[in-house]
C-alpha cells in the first residue's frame, strides 16, 4: 500500500503543478493560460551532506537581487516584479513545505511568477547547497535546542513517521504526535536542519558579487506557429512577444507580427546558454503561452508554437468532475471547510467572461460562511463577491480537468453541523472526508467507502455518487464532537501566511491522491481485508466508539463481499 501511495503521490504532484501552480497563476491577469508544462523529476537527495557556506555565495549569485539579503523578498530587482518574490527566509515559510518540495520548486522553478528553473544551471548538489542556506536563515539556536529536546523524547515516533527520510519533514507531517504548534515547529525545525547539515550557527551570506562583463550574446532565431485548437479560429493581427530569462533577471524581450498564417519568427535573438525562453500571445482577451526552453550550449534555433482557442460565453459544456470537501475540526466552535473543485470543458472553445467584466463560474457558499480564502489570487482580482458567494474570473480550457479550484471558509459547528451544497454546473461526484475519530457524515446522500490517511491523520471517506443535474441539491450533515488532530497544525500556519501556499499547496496533493484513489483504485480483497484489521485495531486500543465501529466495520464488509463476488465473476 505504501508502494501505491507514493505512485499516486507522484502523479498528484504533476497534476497540481499544472492545475495549481501554473495554469490559474500567470502574471499578471486571472484569464491567461499555460501550455506545454513539463512532467517533475523526482527528487534527488544529496550525495553528501549540503554546505550551507558554499550554497551562499550561490545564494549571492542567484536569489539575493530578488530575495534579499535575508530572504525576506525584498531585494532591488524583486521589487521591479510583477509579484514579489516569496519570503523564503522567513521561518513560516521553511516550516509549512519539507526540504523535498522546495528543492522542487527551486529545480522546477515558477515562470508564472518570475523564477526561472535551476536544475540546468546548478547540480543536484548546488540546490542543496543553497537550500541549506536559506534554511539557515530562519533557524535560531533556541528553537533547535528545543527541537533536540522534542526529538530526544519522541525519536522512535519522528523517525517512523519519516520512514528514513529526514529530508521530508515539515510541520503538519508531526501532527499525530499531539504537540503543542510551537513544539511542533521546533521539532520540525531541528529535523530540518539535521538533514541539510545545520547546526544553528548562522552562515554569513558574501557580499553580491558584481556581475562580469559578459561576452556578446550569439544572434540566433525563434520560431513558432500558432495552433488552433478551435475550429474556424484564424485570428489575424496578433503580436507575439519572445521573452528570455538569465536566471530571475529578464535579458531578451522582443515583438513581432503573427503572419496570417499562423507562422511568427523573432530574428537576431540575443542567445546564450541556459537562457530561458517562452513565447505569449493574446487573443480575444487571453493569453497564451508556450512551453519554456532552455537553451543548450551552441543551440541557435527554438521552435516554440503556441496552441490558442477561440472562446465562448457558454457554459453549458462545462462538468464538475468532482468537489471534494475536507473538515478540519482545530478551532472550538468552527469548523473550517476545504473545498477543492475540477472542471471539465467538453467544448473546443475556451470558456471565458465577456466585456461586461462579469464572472461565469460562480460558486455559492452557506449562508454562515466566514473568513474565505484561496490558495491562489484574491478578491477584487481574480475573484469577485456576489449575493451568495463568489465568482471566478479564469477561463477553463478545452479538455479533461483543465480547471481545478482550491479554497476554503469556516462555518460554525456546535455538536452539528447541516448545510446544502448548491448544484450549479452537471456535477459527476462529491466526496467528503471528516476526521475518523470525529464527526460522522449522516447525510443520505453519502455513503462511507472507507478510510485514507492525510497529513498523517486517518480520515473517513464518504462519497456521494452522482450524476447530479443543474439545481440539485445535496445535504451535508455531521453529527458528533470535535476531534482530536487532523489537519490543525495545517491550518495554523495557513492563518500566519496570507498566500495559503504551504498549507493548501500540500493539501492539494493530498487530496488529489484521494480523488485518484476513488477513481482508478478499484475495491481489492486484499486492501479491504487491511483496512478491516486496521479498523479492528483502532477500536481495540479504544480510538474509536463502538457505534462508529460497528457502522464502518458494517460499511466494510459489505464492499469486501462485492469485491469478491466480482472477482468469482
Amino acid at each position: 500500500m505504501r508502494r501505491l501511495a507514493l505512485f499516486w503521490l507522484l502523479a498528484a504532484w504533476g497534476l497540481s503543478a499544472c492545475g495549481v501552480s501554473l495554469a490559474g497563476d500567470v502574471t499578471p491577469g486571472p484569464n491567461a493560460l499555460v501550455s506545454g508544462l513539463n512532467t517533475p523529476q523526482p527528487v534527488r537527495h544529496p550525495a553528501v551532506q549540503p554546505d550551507p557556506a558554499a550554497g551562499a555565495a550561490m545564494y549571492a549569485q542567484s536569489c539575493l537581487a530578488c530575495h534579499g539579503a535575508l530572504g525576506q523578498g525584498d531585494g532591488e530587482q524583486g521589487a521591479q516584479l510583477p509579484f514579489p518574490p516569496g519570503a523564503i527566509g522567513a521561518a513560516v515559510t521553511a516550516r509549512g513545505a519539507s526540504p523535498e518540495d522546495w528543492f522542487q520548486m527551486v529545480s522546477e522553478g515558477r515562470i508564472t511568477r518570475y523564477m526561472p528553473p535551476f536544475a540546468s544551471s546548478l547540480s543536484a548538489q548546488e540546490r542543496w547547497n543553497v537550500l541549506a542556506y536559506v534554511y539557515s536563515l530562519s533557524l535560531t539556536p533556541e528553537v533547535l535546542q528545543r527541537g533536540a529536546g522534542l526529538y530526544a523524547q519522541y525519536h522512535s515516533e519522528v523517525d517512523t513517521l519519516l520512514a528514513g527520510n529526514d529530508f521530508s519533514a515539515k510541520t503538519s507531517l508531526f501532527t499525530p504526535l499531539g504537540l503543542g504548534l510551537e513544539d511542533a515547529r521546533a521539532l520540525t525545525a531541528f529535523v530540518q536542519a539535521r538533514a541539510l547539515g545545520l547546526d544553528g550557527r548562522p552562515v554569513q551570506a558574501p557580499p553580491q558579487p558584481a556581475l562580469p562583463v559578459a561576452a556578446a550574446d550569439a544572434l540566433g532565431r525563434v520560431t513558432g506557429q500558432l495552433e488552433y485548437g478551435s475550429p474556424g479560429a484564424r485570428p489575424t493581427g496578433m503580436l507575439a512577444i519572445l521573452t528570455g530569462f538569465d536566471h530571475t533577471q529578464e535579458a531578451v524581450s522582443l515583438t513581432t507580427q503573427v503572419e496570417l498564417d499562423g507562422s511568427f519568427a523573432f530574428e537576431d535573438v540575443p542567445m546564450r546558454a541556459g537562457r530561458i525562453f517562452f513565447v505569449e500571445v493574446g487573443y480575444r482577451g487571453l493569453r497564451y503561452f508556450s512551453e519554456f526552453a532552455t537553451l543548450a550550449a551552441e543551440q541557435a534555433h527554438l521552435d516554440l508554437p503556441v496552441r490558442v482557442f477561440d472562446t465562448t460565453q457558454d457554459t453549458s459544456q462545462l462538468v464538475v468532475e468532482g468537489v471534494q470537501l475536507v473538515y478540519d475540526f482545530s478551532q472550538a466552535g468552527l469548523t473550517r471547510v476545504i473545498q477543492r473543485v475540477v472542471l471539465t470543458n467538453l467544448g473546443d472553445k475556451a470558456i471565458a467572461p465577456g466585456g461586461d467584466g462579469l464572472p461565469l463560474l460562480n460558486y455559492r457558499l452557506p449562508d454562515a460562511a466566514t473568513n474565505l480564502a484561496f490558495n491562489e489570487g484574491t478578491l477584487g482580482e481574480r475573484y469577485v463577491l456576489t449575493a451568495d458567494g463568489f465568482g471566478d474570473l479564469r477561463a477553463v480550457m478545452p479538455g479533461q480537468a483543465t480547471y481545478e479550484l482550491l479554497f476554503a471558509y469556516q462555518l460554525p459547528y456546535q455538536n452539528s453541523l447541516t448545510y446544502q451544497i448548491y448544484i450549479d454546473q452537471p456535477t459527476r461526484a462529491l466526496v467528503a472526508l471528516a476526521p475518523e475519530t470525529g464527526p460522522e457524515m449522516r447525510s443520505v446522500d453519502f455513503n462511507m467507502v472507507g478510510t485514507q490517511d492525510l497529513e498523517g491523520e486517518r480520515y473517513a471517506v464518504y462519497s456521494a455518487t452522482g450524476p447530479f443535474s443543474v439545481g440539485d441539491e445535496v445535504t451535508i450533515d455531521l453529527r458528533g464532537g470535535h476531534p482530536v488532530g487532523g489537519l490543525s497544525r495545517v491550518f495554523s500556519l495557513m492563518s500566519e501566511d496570507d498566500s495559503l501556499l504551504p498549507g493548501l499547496f500540500g493539501l492539494t496533493l493530498a487530496v488529489a491522491i484521494l480523488w485518484l484513489w476513488l477513481r482508478v483504485s478499484p475495491a481489492k480483497p486484499e486492501a479491504l481485508l487491511d483496512e478491516i484489521a486496521v479498523l479492528d485495531e483502532r477500536y481495540a486500543a479504544g480510538q474509536i466508539a463502538e457505534a462508529a465501529y460497528q457502522r464502518r466495520r458494517a460499511a466494510l464488509k459489505a464492499r469486501l463481499a462485492q469485491a469478491l463476488d466480482k472477482d468469482r465473476s
